[in-house]
């Protein structure tokens, strides 16, 4: 929005070269000025190079200015929201969304609505039933009565692509909880997943997992990438042991014998159940690592 003053000193319907941004641009009034008043000129322009002056007009004169922020990818089968912003001093008779599905040769039209709270912003909705595997391609067109103003064209329109969504499903279980980021994501998207103990029980370390197909594959370190397939996520929760954390074999001592079993199952050449698993995680990070050994030793020298 640019601005500037005029006074006329005479009272008449006069003509005045101001300077807007060092462009001279020149104002005629319709209405008869109060001589001795000064005047504010608001421009709704993006810049002095939006304004000209109509020898014709007996108003003030501007080129339509429109732009939008492009949309250049969507979810297939999801309707498009597409925003413009488009000013013009007289007004903006229509703005219209001109769209097809991409390969298409005849576009389809509808107006775009402008927002009551926001000046100049116009709002429109390409149709779920045109967003398809093949893409999305639209311009926009503004004018006032007079002129028009165009972003991208008929032959030089914006092209969306379109990708797939594929859901992300919670598996109800017993002793805790499961929550996503995400319920639905398109491949490359990353996922969060957090697993939440009740009261009374612990979660099993390396149990939350994603399936894919019918395979497992272990959540780490908060997350996973979403695959190009929809996925179920799962996890186990257990009741809380009796058993100090770290006392694998259950003596009711933790010591060195505790962390030889423990790194014999990191190495594949013992097997634990869920209670001894539980216990194997003594630092709790949700992982039965050399590191939770290292901590056993660390309990069994009372360090």
């Amino acid at each position: 929005m640019l601005s500037t003053t005029v006074q006329d000193s005479q009272g008449n319907y006069p003509d005045f070269d101001v300077q807007v941004e060092g462009k001279t641009v020149r104002l005629r009034f319709k209405e008869a000025l109060t001589a001795g008043e000064t005047y504010s000129i608001v421009f709704y322009a993006n810049s002095a190079q939006d304004i000209f002056y109509n020898s014709v007009s007996e108003r003030i004169s501007f080129t339509v200015s429109i732009k939008d922020t492009a949309v250049v990818q969507a979810p297939r089968g999801a309707a498009i929201s597409i925003v413009a912003n488009a000013y013009d001093n007289l007004n903006v008779s229509a703005v219209k969304l001109y769209y097809r599905i991409k390969g298409q040769t005849e576009y389809s039209c509808v107006d775009m609505y402008c927002n009551a709270n926001a000046y100049g912003k116009y709002t429109a909705t390409i149709p779920a039933g045109i967003v398809t595997a093949d893409g999305v391609e639209y311009y926009i067109e503004a004018s006032d009565g007079r002129q028009s103003a165009t972003v991208y064209s008929a032959t030089a329109p914006q092209s969306i692509r379109t990708y797939k969504m594929y859901s992300v499903t919670v598996i109800t279980v017993t002793g805790g909880r499961i929550t996503v980021s995400k319920t639905r994501a398109k491949a490359g998207d990353y996922v969060t997943v957090t697993a939440t103990a009740d009261n009374g029980y612990a979660y099993l370390a390396q149990s939350l997992k994603y399936v894919r197909g019918g395979k497992e594959y272990t959540v780490e370190d908060g997350g996973f990438i979403m695959p190009d397939a929809d996925v179920e996520i799962r996890a186990t929760f257990v009741a809380e042991s009796s058993y100090a954390y770290g006392d694998i074999n259950r003596d009711g001592v933790v010591n060195s014998a505790d962390a030889i079993l423990l790194l014999r199952y990191d190495a594949g050449l013992e097997s634990l159940d869920q209670e001894q698993l539980l216990l194997a995680d003594v630092n709790r990070d949700g992982k039965i690592m050399v590191r939770d050994a290292n901590e056993i030793l660390r309990i069994d020298a009372g360090l």
